[in-house]
């Protein structure tokens, strides 16, 4: 986590165009507590490894909580942004080997582009919080209006 919040702090003080994305596998930690700790253990190291997997050099993640990653793109382009936040979408509700089909994840996340969405690091992470906790909200106005 510190070399995350070290490279968070470089890319916030610097010129180039970065992505600051959370994601977050909702309903984790009650599927979680239902298999035990040694499972949930298991889980959790198999999603690491599979953002790891999918992330390329320069890109960083860190794990901020059971089920949440932190990611930080390198790139100035909104498509590659996107195109690597879904790249990780596909490889973290693949099925897990320990449980197959029976965990249900709810997929959510939410992207921040710096700098011009701020150049403070804490203040940005702040936003991203803000903004997962607003998203079902948002989506079921969308849904609403699409009727």
């Amino acid at each position: 986590r510190a070399s995350f919040e070290q490279a968070l702090a470089e890319a916030c003080g610097g010129q180039q165009p970065f992505g600051l994305a959370l994601i977050s596998l909702r309903r984790f930690s009650e599927a979680a507590q239902a298999m035990g700790r040694e499972m949930e253990d298991l889980i959790v190291g198999e999603m690491s490894q599979r953002v790891r997997n999918n992330l390329p050099a320069p890109q960083r993640a860190c794990q901020s909580a059971a089920g949440e990653f932190l990611v930080l793109l390198d790139s100035d382009s909104s498509a590659g942004h996107e195109a690597l936040l879904n790249t990780l979408r596909l490889a973290l509700i693949e099925p897990y080997p320990y449980v197959g089909e029976d965990i249900a994840l709810d997929y959510r996340q939410v992207l921040l582009r710096g700098p011009q969405e701020g150049r403070d690091g804490d203040a940005l992470l702040r936003q991203l919080d803000r903004r997962m906790a607003d998203e079902p909200v948002a989506r079921a106005q969308r849904q609403i209006t699409a009727r």
